[in-house]
């Protein structure tokens, strides 16, 4: 059984930028994952059958003003 993402989270932003640029920069700018900000994990099969960065990861957002920074950072 996984984790679900906290209801607050409703604001979806998705990028193509690599996570391990992605959630270091969140968690010094946003913070802490599952409260203010969620990634979705990405679909093994779908990544392997179209190649690892064909498919966007999606980033949630409790707030407006954290979803525009991070899209003005990685979009």
């Amino acid at each position: 059984m996984g984790i679900d993402r906290n209801p607050v989270l409703t604001i979806p932003v998705k990028t193509y930028s690599h996570y391990s640029e992605c959630e270091p920069w969140l968690l010094a700018n946003v913070g802490a994952w599952n409260e203010t900000w969620w990634r979705d994990f990405p679909d093994i099969a779908m990544s392997i059958a179209l190649g690892e960065g064909t498919q966007p990861d999606c980033y949630w957002f409790e707030h407006e003003q954290d979803a525009l920074m991070f899209r003005l950072r990685f979009l």
